[in-house]
């Protein structure tokens, strides 16, 4: 579990869910919850794959002895500023489940204790809390608020070339221009986004992870 701990946000990153839900399959409950890395992002595909009530438990431990570590007065600043910073990514977590629970009071919580604890010069993460306000302005049916705070999430995302965030956008944003009706420009969002998968060497990966079946 320590050795997955330390590379579970790459796996992470780079698309590899499969494993990562394999892995928590194979290991007992009360060892995953031991390790805050390895129960944010096990929680965090199980919420991407509906599984909700089973991610929950992971999630409020991880968010738990984060908060006890970031209270101990012994711990030094660069243990602080790393789990102060690892809290901001379990609140956009959160914000991802209450996202699926349609809770937008709750998504906005959280996003808020989101850009609290992280910072713009990690374009992924604060890409990732502009997405989860998104999804809060969605439940409202703010459509223009949802594709504002989607762009923004979008230009923090090229920055950090994370390929599965910048897929889960423009699929979101593809959904958005569907319902308007714009069918040509939904489907060159997700054409170039395929394009953009197979000049970057990313063709089997897409092929083997579901999480990419959206843009499909």
């Amino acid at each position: 579990i320590q050795l997955l701990g330390e590379i579970a946000e790459n796996l992470w990153e780079t698309g590899h869910h499969s494993a990562i839900i394999k892995y928590g399959e194979l290991i007992p409950d009360e060892i995953i919850t031991n390790n805050i890395e390895f129960s944010l992002y096990y929680s965090w595909i199980l919420i991407s794959s509906g599984n909700t009530q089973k991610a929950e438990p992971f999630l409020v431990s991880a968010k738990e002895n984060t908060e006890l570590i970031i209270k101990k007065k012994d711990s030094s600043k660069n243990c602080t500023e790393y789990h102060t910073k690892l809290l901001g990514k379990i609140a956009v977590a959160f914000a991802l489940k209450y996202s699926n629970e349609m809770r937008s009071e709750k998504i906005i919580d959280y996003y808020k204790l989101a850009m609290d604890n992280l910072q713009e010069d990690d374009p992924l993460w604060y890409s990732w809390a502009w997405y989860s306000k998104a999804m809060a302005e969605r439940v409202w049916e703010n459509y223009v608020e949802e594709m504002g705070a989607l762009n923004i999430a979008l230009e923090y995302d090229k920055k950090s070339r994370n390929l599965y965030l910048i897929s889960m956008i423009a699929i979101r944003i593809a959904y958005n221009n569907q319902r308007k009706g714009f069918f040509k420009s939904a489907f060159n969002t997700c054409s170039d986004l395929l394009n953009y998968m197979k000049e970057s060497g990313y063709s089997q990966v897409t092929k083997a992870e579901w999480t990419f079946a959206g843009v499909f």
